[in-house]
């Protein structure tokens, strides 16, 4: 429900000026102004107050004033301001502006020029709705509006203060940064946000080049290990984000609601774990597992698991499946293939054969890319028949130059413009060096697939450090490169990730980067042109 309290503010009046009401137009997106006029705006808000899934406190400022401009004798239009704020996001809240008379608004944050206002649709030429993002929660702010009337006349300016509701579970208000002569990308950074070890939270957080959090949300869990983690955090098109835990696949919206949930057993599958990628036709990519007995000479029966790749609709139907064990060998064991995972349908332990985190179509090929972390491999499979086309890696199908190295228990492939592949290499399970000398990095390979060779094209300029598991590289937009470390463990035994972005041109070719606080880690970093509820252009 929405508690009111109206508040009575004094207006500035001033000559009214064609036009002014578009004056903050141009920094939706990369500032703290926005306008809005009688045609409703240009975005369109993912929930409502009514929401039961979501707390709403809102708080109205009926913002008039009697007094003539004592030049034109026109009297302003009556203003009544409304903030709704939402205890489940408070980084978030809506500005609703009531006018005696059909007008146009400008708002702007006073003080905060990170904050971004869009209008929304849903009013009319006398109700005018903006969407306010990247609040500082538990913090007073002020957020300042100029309106004008649509036939003219004189322009009313007021201010509207509230507070925002307490921060969520996990919170960093900001990041130190270290930084370069170069100028990062000036994108957001989106990353999952999981405590070490798993607590009684896991989220995803956003922030600016700053450093600054733009954007936060935590849910709370009772589960525990690799399944209470939030991966595969994405911002989609609309707005939403998609991700997966709890072995369930999840849509949600900026304020948290979740919009679409898909269990793993609803698609008749044991797991859905480490990666989903959602596909043109609307369709989602995503990695699961299947459990067999298998007879090792030297070991006798096990039960072990490989990983499964599955398409699946928004219905829960899966339309395409894929088996690492009708293409791989399960014979072939490597460093950590012995570990054991749960089936969470039977309760029983398997050696963790394959260790799939990533998986990539390329629906231009129809070939699908995909990690396998304990095989050690990044393997190309045919959408259309299920073929392995090729293995890069230790023991693979490639021949590696001269002086070159393998990448060991790596994640993230992705493939570049110019055909390289780039990936995050964690570099231990390699057999032929001792554990103590293992260096992580990112780095690329130069492929060919004709004459079935392959070459490091760039490595990593890093100082030597270890990410024992998880981690990511990307290309983001600009051309510099996006590295998460995602878990580093100190001399105390604390775990921190840093995310990195790197200029292949500069020396050193680190030029910006944080590091999280004691016992966050993260899995995977995303660059993203616009905050989590505002749709592609």
């Amino acid at each position: 429900m929405k508690a009111l309290t109206k508040t009575w503010i004094s207006l500035a009046l001033v000559p009214f000026a064609p036009g002014c009401a578009d004056d903050g137009a141009a920094a939706d997106e990369a500032g703290a102004s926005s306008s809005s006029s009688s045609d409703g705006g240009s975005e369109t808000a993912t929930t409502t107050a009514s929401t039961t899934m979501t707390s709403a406190t809102t708080t109205s400022a009926d913002s008039s004033s009697s007094a003539a401009d004592s030049s034109s004798g026109v009297v302003p239009i009556e203003v009544e301001a409304e903030i709704t704020t939402y205890d489940g996001q408070p980084m978030v809240a809506d500005l609703v502006l009531t006018l005696s008379a059909a007008g146009s608004a400008s708002v702007a944050h006073a003080t905060d020029q990170g904050v971004v206002i869009a209008a929304t649709e849903g009013g009319d030429d006398t109700h005018l709705h903006f969407r306010v993002r990247g609040l500082a929660p538990a913090t007073m702010h002020t957020l300042q509006f100029e309106v004008a009337a649509t036939e003219g006349g004189a322009a009313t300016s007021g201010e509207v203060e509230f507070e925002t509701p307490a921060a969520l579970n996990g919170f960093v208000g900001a990041f130190a940064l270290e930084t370069s002569d170069v100028e990062p990308a000036p994108l957001f950074r989106m990353s999952d946000w999981n405590p070490w070890p798993a607590g009684d939270f896991a989220g995803a957080i956003m922030i600016d080049p700053a450093g600054i959090t733009r954007w936060y949300l935590s849910a709370p869990t009772t589960l525990v290990g690799p399944p209470a983690v939030w991966v595969a955090v994405r911002l989609r098109a609309d707005g939403t984000i998609l991700g997966i835990s709890g072995d369930t696949f999840w849509i949600r919206d900026e304020l948290g609601n979740v919009l679409t949930e898909i269990h793993a057993v609803d698609l008749g599958l044991p797991t859905l774990h480490h990666d989903v990628i959602e596909l043109s036709n609307g369709n989602f990519m995503a990695i699961s597992q299947d459990f067999r007995d298998v007879d090792y000479p030297d070991l006798g029966t096990r039960y072990t698991v490989g990983d499964t790749i599955v398409e699946f609709t928004l219905d829960g139907d899966v339309v395409w499946s894929w088996n690492s064990f009708d293409h791989l060998d399960p014979q072939r064991r490597r460093e950590n293939g012995e570990d054991l995972i749960v089936n969470p349908v039977d309760g029983e332990s398997a050696l963790d054969w394959t260790h799939a985190n990533a998986v990539l179509l390329d629906e231009t090929t129809g070939v699908i890319t995909m990690s396998l972390r304990h095989q050690d491999w990044i393997i190309a499979i045919d959408y259309a028949t299920g073929d392995v086309l090729w293995r890069l890696g230790d023991e693979g199908d490639f021949a590696l130059d001269g002086g070159d190295t393998w990448f060991f228990h790596q994640h993230a492939p992705q493939w570049q413009d110019d055909g390289t592949l780039l990936l995050f290499d964690n570099g231990n399970g390699n057999p032929y060096i001792s554990p103590l000398a293992v260096e992580t990095r990112a780095v690329r390979y130069a492929l060919d697939d004709v004459g079935m060779t392959a070459s490091v094209a760039w490595e990593d300029d890093e100082p030597p450090f270890q990410v024992i598991f998880a981690g990511d590289a990307d290309r983001i937009a600009g051309g510099h490169l996006l590295v998460t470390d995602a878990a580093i463990f100190g001399a105390q035994g604390q775990v921190n990730a840093r995310v990195r972005e790197l200029d292949e041109s500069h020396d050193p070719t680190r030029i910006w980067s944080f590091t999280t606080p004691d016992n966050r880690w993260i899995y995977r970093t995303t660059a993203n042109d616009r905050l989590v509820g505002v749709a592609a252009r």
